[in-house]
């Protein structure tokens, strides 16, 4: 009877024990998993900057990078005060970024870029103010071989904004090019492009409007005539 009462109170007092360890590890040996990120655009394509960062005193082993429930990264270990950078391209306009370890808080950050109607764009991030602008694109007739102006003006609604406006449409125009346009907070700003049609024919020129936090492409149809 005396040997049960024993067992017993050896049970408790390990089960004690043990919840004990399991606080002092969940305050103290769980954190220091620290993400930032950032979009970055070239005028052509979106791609996401990521930094990971081991902020405890101890290694952190096992570390996955998700984008969007998708796993697109593995870190096997990172020591104490160590950061790794890691950039991905993307196509989406809302990117959920997780970083996980087994047995540590994970950290996790959204970017956005997200389109709206009306000829309008805001463009959102977590670590950038928003911007949103709307545009109106003007343009001359198309003669096949004759030099044509096309007027994009770009109204901005938001804070000040530098924006990279590239025009692609290779196959029907010779000359295709990229400006770069500076808008002050609620004003307005025009950029041209001088384009020669080669080919006759319905097509789209496409405008991309971007910088570091955002890309919005617009289209545009016109008819080129002989």
């Amino acid at each position: 009877m005396l040997f049960r009462k024993e067992k017993y109170l050896f049970c408790v007092y390990t089960l004690i024990l043990l919840g004990i360890i399991s606080l002092i590890y969940l305050f103290f040996f769980n954190f220091g998993i620290q993400l930032n990120a950032k979009l970055v655009s070239d005028g052509h394509k979106i791609s996401i900057d990521t930094t990971i960062t081991n902020s405890s005193n101890h290694i952190i082993e096992g570390l996955e990078l998700y984008n969007n429930n998708q796993k697109i990264y593995f870190i096997p270990s990172l020591g104490s005060k160590e950061s790794v950078n890691y950039n991905f391209e993307t196509a989406n306009e809302s990117n959920h970024i997780v970083v996980k370890a087994k047995n540590h808080l994970s950290a996790s950050t959204i970017l956005r870029t997200t389109n709206s109607s009306d000829n309008t764009a805001d463009a959102k991030s977590s670590q950038s103010s928003t911007v949103s602008f709307s545009y109106n694109v003007k343009y001359d007739s198309f003669i096949l071989n004759n030099p044509s102006k096309v007027e994009i003006n770009i109204c901005n609604k938001g804070n000040s904004a530098v924006l990279n406006v590239a025009i692609e449409n290779s196959e029907y125009f010779l000359s295709v090019g990229q400006n770069q346009v500076i808008i002050p907070a609620n004003a307005c700003a025009q950029t041209q492009f001088s384009l020669v049609p080669v080919n006759i024919g319905s097509t789209t020129i496409t405008f991309k409007i971007s910088n570091d936090y955002y890309v919005k492409e617009i289209t545009q149809d016109v008819k080129i005539l002989e």
